[in-house]
């Protein structure tokens, strides 16, 4: 067990890429900024892979950037790239954590010599085990530190232990590091998604040139012309956004659909599950693209819709062009748009 300083000494010399382990409230990120301030080199890769309580960027973001040692805020610093999640937490999004951090791990390794990956703190159970030992195997950092003596660190110690190419480290957690409570937490994170968003703009998206993504559509293709004019008469109301695949069909609505004309358009279509969804849901939802590099623009959040012609409107934080492909995150917060 290294004690606080000790760590911060032997880790501000080396390089390759370093990833923190920790439950909530260990010091994580107060860490690497000690450890930044102590570096010579110019250039040294970040990332902020807590997707509630970041160390820059927005919640529901993972971002990226390279920094000089003379920055004077880890919060402060602006993402050269950034991957949408939307959520502020990776229960329910493990695989899209995962696919982000090892892409923002990629990319800075073709930049800097060394790299620090702040993570979330979920480490208790079989879940939050098995997540972290499948991210580090992706990310394949030279050295893993361990935040404190808690036994829900032991497995993932031990793992580590085991693999010939991972140095794992503890470092014991200094009496100053500070305990927060769901409140401060929860303050924390609306804070930053004010930040985010005070230089947000407005952004429409024609859901007839636009791939939208969410845990309803996005599994098929925009139905024909002929096939929208058809569901259109057996809905009896014009829908936003029609897709549909060998054996689904998933119907984007601003009116809520009678019973009687959702069986209709079943019994039309057999061979489908069939589900409508009303647009009302994704109101307040935080959305993010999808570029061709696999990076995302930035996020906002959906404002509302026009039936004619079907558009989502929605209000966007953007670092550079964005994608064609958009995805409605899971997390609504709708504090911000009080």
């Amino acid at each position: 067990m290294l004690s606080w300083d000790d760590s911060i000494k032997r880790f501000s010399r080396e390089h390759g890429t370093i990833v923190n382990i920790g439950p909530v409230d260990t010091g994580k990120t107060s860490w690497i900024a000690e450890v930044l301030h102590r570096r010579q080199e110019k250039q040294i890769g970040i990332i902020s892979g807590d997707l509630g309580q970041v160390t820059f960027g927005a919640p529901g973001l993972l971002s990226a950037a390279l920094v000089n040692p003379d920055v004077e805020s880890l919060t402060d610093i602006q993402p050269d790239r950034v991957f949408f999640v939307g959520k502020n937490q990776p229960g329910g999004r493990f695989l899209q954590t995962i696919q982000g951090l090892n892409r923002l791990t990629t990319w800075l390794r073709f930049r800097s010599d060394t790299i620090y990956v702040d993570t979330d703190g979920f480490v208790t159970g079989p879940a939050a085990r098995e997540y972290k030992r499948i991210l580090l195997s992706h990310l394949q950092p030279c050295t893993v530190i361990f935040f404190g003596d808690s036994p829900d660190l032991v497995p993932l110690l031990t793992w580590c232990q085991s693999q010939n190419d991972i140095a794992a480290a503890q470092v014991t957690v200094p009496s100053g590091v500070q305990i927060k409570t769901a409140q401060q937490r929860q303050r924390y994170r609306l804070s930053r998604l004010h930040s985010w968003f005070r230089n947000a703009g407005p952004m429409e998206l024609s859901l007839r040139g636009t791939q939208i993504m969410s845990n309803r559509t996005a599994v098929g293709q925009m139905v024909t012309t002929d096939v929208y004019r058809n569901i259109r008469q057996i809905i009896n109301t014009t829908p936003l956004y029609v897709e549909k695949s060998t054996s689904w069909m998933n119907v984007l609505s601003h009116e809520f659909i009678a019973g009687e004309y959702l069986q209709a358009l079943r019994r039309e279509y057999p061979d489908h599950r069939v589900h409508i969804e009303h647009v009302s849901k994704w109101k307040n939802k935080l959305i993010g693209d999808f570029r061709e590099d696999g990076f995302s623009s930035g996020m906002g959040y959906v404002t509302g819709w026009r039936v004619n012609p079907p558009t989502l409107v929605a209000k966007v934080h953007t670092l550079r062009e964005p994608g064609n492909i958009w995805m409605i995150g899971y997390t609504s917060f709708r504090e911000i748009v009080q």
